[in-house]
């Protein structure tokens, strides 16, 4: 052996020159493939300037990287100084080397990638549980039964792929189960205190064997008896709701024939219609199964509008109003004393009269006491005080006759009657001195 054959050697050790070999002698089938991809890359009888290339280029292979950094120094060591001149004597050396490395190299992968195959798969066989799909326990099943050694680095890696592809199909599985688990656990826990049997639901969640297709049965089952159930109280609510509203219609007629509906004020009256219109219109929905969600707050508004009905107050204020005209009716002329009396006899008989009507009707007499009182202050201011006439009458004593004052025709007739016997008196008293 050549001396720069024998370093290399020697900085290389069994394990890189002389164990690759050992090593596929171990498998048949190693040998096969290593040699088979070493023969891939054998190459004709290489001119000196191919050899130098050959080996500058293999330090830049995955070969070569993988070796250990004392390993990496002695190749370098071996092609230090490479030329023409001295390539001859270490040109065996130098392409043994680089087919040894090589040999190492694939051997190496393959047995990698042989104990990845061989750990993914112990991995993905625990990964076999009740609760897993049929078709993953198939597939899982599939695997184990599998004993056979793979000729190729590809057949490996197809093998390993595969394996992922289940690895992930599971984890994907059991993740979906957790999902479906809890969505059933919060369906049971949300609806404990429902009063439906749910025995069953909670078994398939208590049994650690139930796998996905259980589960999800489990939860449409609890999803089939909820929706039965609030459709059986929606339903009831339903009916329960016409009900209530029916009654409230019921009571129309009576309540607008009574007093405090109908001499309640204008607004009041106006807003308890509107609310039993909104009560009529929620009952007609209601049968015909349309969806109403107030109920509640119409019949509340309905009955606030009902109770704010102010037309018992009517009697009450009538009587105000009939105490007052007799307080001040005589600050009235005769004819509006006569009219209003009238008026006011007459607004409890009146379709449309109300609490407004009295207040109205209070305020005209008002302005009427209000005009009359002005109407008399200007009839005083025109007046002239008339000189009162005492007609002495028969009797011993003399009384003071009553004083009036009047005014038209009547009262100057007995002016003219009083002068004319004045006169006749006077002539005859005249006449009887005479003689």
């Amino acid at each position: 052996m050549k001396k720069n054959s024998k370093i290399l050697i020697l900085g290389l050790g069994l394990s890189l020159a002389f164990a690759p070999i050992n090593s596929l002698v171990s498998s048949n089938i190693n040998v096969a493939y290593a040699e088979e991809a070493v023969e891939e890359n054998k190459e004709k009888e290489l001119s000196p300037e191919e050899v130098i290339k050959k080996s500058n280029d293999f330090l830049q292979s995955d070969a070569f990287k993988a070796l250990s950094e004392d390993d990496k120094k002695n190749y370098k060591e071996l092609i230090k100084d490479l030329n023409t001149e001295n390539l001859e004597e270490r040109k065996e050396d130098i392409l043994n080397s680089i087919k040894n490395i090589e040999l190492s190299y694939i051997q190496k992968q393959y047995e990698d990638i042989q104990k990845q195959y061989d750990d993914l798969k112990k991995e993905v066989l625990k990964l076999n549980v009740d609760s897993l799909s049929d078709d993953l326990k198939k597939e899982i099943e599939e695997y184990k039964d599998s004993y056979e050694t793979y000729e190729t680095y590809e057949d490996y890696e197809k093998q390993i792929e595969n394996l992922n592809n289940t690895k992930s199909n599971i984890e994907n599985y059991n993740k979906k189960l957790e999902e479906f688990k809890k969505i059933l656990k919060e369906g049971l826990d949300k609806n404990k205190n429902s009063g439906l049997d749910f025995k069953n639901e909670k078994a398939v969640l208590d049994d650690e064997k139930s796998n996905l297709d259980k589960v999800e049965k489990a939860i449409d089952s609890l999803n089939k008896k909820v929706e039965e159930h609030n459709a059986q109280v929606k339903e009831e609510k339903r009916k329960a709701d016409i009900k209530t509203l029916k009654g409230i219609i019921d009571q129309e007629v009576e309540i607008k024939k009574a007093t405090y509906y109908k001499k309640a004020s204008k607004d009041l009256k106006d807003k308890f219609n509107q609310s039993l219109e909104s009560i009529k219109q929620a009952y007609n929905k209601l049968n015909n199964k349309e969806e109403v969600n107030n109920v509640n707050v119409l019949v509340s508004a309905y009955k606030s509008a009902y109770n704010n009905l102010d037309g018992n107050k009517f009697e009450e204020e009538h009587n105000k109003l009939f105490e007052y005209f007799e307080k001040n009716k005589d600050k009235l002329s005769g004819e509006d004393q006569e009219k209003f009396a009238k008026l006011i006899n007459e607004l409890p008989d009146k379709e449309d009269s109300n609490l407004e009507s009295i207040e109205k009707l209070k305020a005209e007499i008002g302005k009427a006491i209000e005009k009359n009182q002005k109407e008399d202050q200007n009839k005083g201011k025109l007046k002239k005080i008339s000189r009162q006439v005492s007609v002495p009458k028969s009797g011993s004593g003399i009384k003071k006759s009553r004083s009036f004052v009047r005014t038209g025709v009547k009262s100057v007739g007995i002016v003219l009657v009083v002068l004319i016997l004045a006169g006749i008196a006077y002539f005859f008293t005249s006449k009887k001195s005479k003689k």
